[in-house]
């Protein structure tokens, strides 16, 4: 369950990039990582299966409790990191403003000079 939970965290941060485009993959939308992240808990929440290296260790690593701690931590790590993301965001948005603003007034200033001095 905890790979699967990885894999869930990490399409639901992808997801939420391409949001802004759209549900469409052709258009760069958030189709493709929400397939996967469905499949991943699909996956998480039905176990591993007869044939694989869980079975035949015990299922040690597969217990039920597991697939719920494991998917309710991605989710509680996805919405760190999509949080953080859109801080960063804002900050690079927020300075490229202020370096806009400054440039503005630059060349508002060179205006002033150049007409001062006709």
């Amino acid at each position: 369950p905890a790979a699967s939970a990885g894999i869930v965290g990490a399409m639901i941060v992808a997801a939420s990039v391409h949001k802004p485009n759209g549900f469409a993959v052709t258009k760069g939308g958030y189709e493709y990582p929400a397939l996967l992240g469905a499949s991943a808990v699909a996956l998480a929440l039905t176990g591993p299966g007869r044939y694989s290296v869980d079975a035949l260790l015990g299922d040690r690593l597969n217990r039920d409790w597991q697939a719920g701690v494991a998917l309710v931590g991605a989710a509680a790590g996805a919405g760190f990191v999509i949080s953080r993301r859109a801080a960063t965001l804002a900050k690079q948005a927020a300075a490229a403003d202020t370096a806009d603003a400054a440039d503005t007034a630059d060349t508002a200033d060179a205006a002033d000079t150049a007409d001062a001095a006709e």
